[in-house]
């Protein structure tokens, strides 16, 4: 027999413990429904959370060890991690608004310098420490880190080159020194897509008040000074939203959405400026969601292996790291399979990294996914191997912890 208690739908067996778990949960609410945002709101799909979570930290360690090299995570609570964490099966931590309230630089610096002490012993390589912090509209860490305006409008009114480029490397270099003193490593920026002529249907990207320039030629000039001078404090910067939002018919925070032009006039407009910084200084990629009609209309770019190995690796001969937007994102959270078929498809294509910036079921169910698909072949093993190669050599060369200790030290 079963009952509905508020949304639990509770066995007869559990119900003798409900008084006592509302009891907790009037005490905890706020830190629970924190930590567990993103769960399961049944106890029967609560406890089969909990047996998945389970069942994947109790695989072959090699195995979670070498798969969850390819994930990057947000979190919640300090503590959601931890069990990934000190099993060395996460490539990466990202940090975002939810995690800097009420927390100082120094603050924010041990809690990155605690797991990054979990991982370390056991994980493949240093983590990427990763943070969405464009300056203007999106600014994941401010506060508590300094506020700047977007690149775009700090170079507004500068129209000569040389103007520009020393208000971008003293804009560089403030936003490069608060990351890489709180460990950051890896930049969620610049953007780099096309200023559209009108306002696109893009009610959560915003893409207009988030871009350089309508100009290939100022962004890709704008943005390879802000990536050197990045690089020289010791973070990688991030060339976004490849293959280009600007001409997107809709966006892909909400739904799955279409790219459609042809690949000629993509490489002839709004793939210059990634040709141009990538020709200079060492960036990433980050491919959006879109579905490129003209290139493969059956996958997003970000899972589509005509897009990352067939133009970003073989055309372009791109040997540095590819990471894909934010996996819970509408664009694949309603697509069929949603977010475990999506990192698996996206590995399959060449990507490095994938993005999740919840934590919750999802992640373990992608982790799950990840070992049924080596297991039946769909990932292959060679591609695999040279993924954590160049991450290997991206993480030696962008460390990201010595600075994190030294602000670490310097709080009274």
């Amino acid at each position: 027999m079963r009952r509905t208690i508020g949304t639990l739908d509770v066995p007869g067996r559990l119900r003798a413990s409900v008084p006592v778990l509302l009891a907790i949960a009037a005490v905890a609410g706020p830190a629970i429904s924190a930590a567990h945002a993103r769960q399961p709101r049944t106890v029967d799909s609560y406890a089969s959370y909990l047996a998945l979570k389970a069942r994947v930290l109790a695989t072959d360690p090699d195995t979670l060890r070498r798969l969850g090299s390819h994930l990057i995570v947000g979190y919640h609570g300090a503590r959601d991690l931890d069990p990934l964490l000190e099993r060395g099966a996460l490539g990466g931590i990202f940090i975002t608004a939810r995690n800097v309230k009420s927390r100082d630089p120094a603050r924010l610096a041990d809690d990155i310098a605690r797991m990054r002490a979990l991982a370390d012993p056991v994980a493949l390589r240093p983590l990427f420490v990763a943070a969405d912090q464009e300056g203007g509209h999106v600014s994941r860490l401010t506060p508590p880190l300094p506020r700047q305006p977007s690149i775009g409008t700090a170079i507004l009114a500068a129209p000569e080159p040389a103007d520009r480029a020393a208000i971008v490397s003293a804009y560089a270099d403030r936003k490069a020194g608060a990351l890489a003193g709180i460990g950051v490593n890896l930049n969620f920026a610049p953007v780099v897509d096309i200023r559209p002529k009108s306002a696109p249907r893009d009610g959560q990207t915003r893409i207009m008040r988030r871009t350089i320039a309508d100009s290939p030629e100022v962004i890709g000039e704008a943005a390879g000074q802000y990536c050197a001078r990045l690089a020289a404090a010791g973070v990688l910067c991030t060339l976004k939203h490849f293959p280009g939002l600007r001409l997107a018919s809709d966006d892909t925070h909400a739904r799955p959405t279409e790219l459609g032009a042809g690949r000629d006039r993509l490489e002839a407009t709004d793939w210059l400026p990634f040709r141009s910084v990538l020709a200079k200084v060492p960036a990433a990629i980050m491919v959006g969601h879109p579905h490129a009609l003209g290139i493969d209309p059956d996958r997003p770019a970000s899972t589509s292996a005509k897009v990352i190995d067939g133009i970003i690796r073989k055309a372009w001969g791109f040997d540095g790291l590819v990471i894909t937007d934010d996996l819970y994102m509408g664009a694949i959270r309603r697509a069929p399979g949603g977010l475990a078929r999506a990192a698996v498809d996206a590995l399959a294509a060449g990507a490095d990294l994938v993005l999740v910036e919840h934590m919750g079921r999802h992640v373990y169910e992608i982790l799950d996914a990840l070992i049924e698909a080596e297991r039946k072949g769909r990932l292959p093993a060679t591609r695999l191997a040279m993924s954590r190669a160049r991450l290997l050599a991206i993480a030696e060369r962008f460390p990201g912890s010595a600075r994190a200790a030294g602000a670490t030290s310097a709080r009274p």
